[in-house]
């Protein structure tokens, strides 16, 4: 895993992606965007596999949705929209 983890890191300072964390990104500019795991089956649906730039992408659009909201609405909004709900 030390050479997979070596070759990241030279692809990441070249500029080819980036990684937050245990995330690869492909464009450092580019927001995240919600995406829906509603039909992907519960082995391939785990909140931990989606990164924390989309989970707050997800809230604030649930946010943004709504006049007035509760935190908790809120959370299971953006969890209904990444397809968890």
């Amino acid at each position: 895993m030390g050479a997979q983890r070596a070759n990241l890191e030279i692809r990441d300072r070249a500029g080819i992606f980036h990684s937050v964390g245990s995330f690869i990104y492909a464009d450092k500019a580019r927001a995240a965007q919600p995406r829906s795991r509603s039909a992907m089956g519960p082995a391939d649906r785990k909140i931990e596999w989606v990164a924390p730039e989309e989970l707050d992408a997800a809230l604030l659009a649930v946010v943004r949705m709504g006049y007035s909201i509760t935190p908790d609405a809120a959370v299971a909004g953006a969890l209904d929209m990444l397809g968890f709900g």
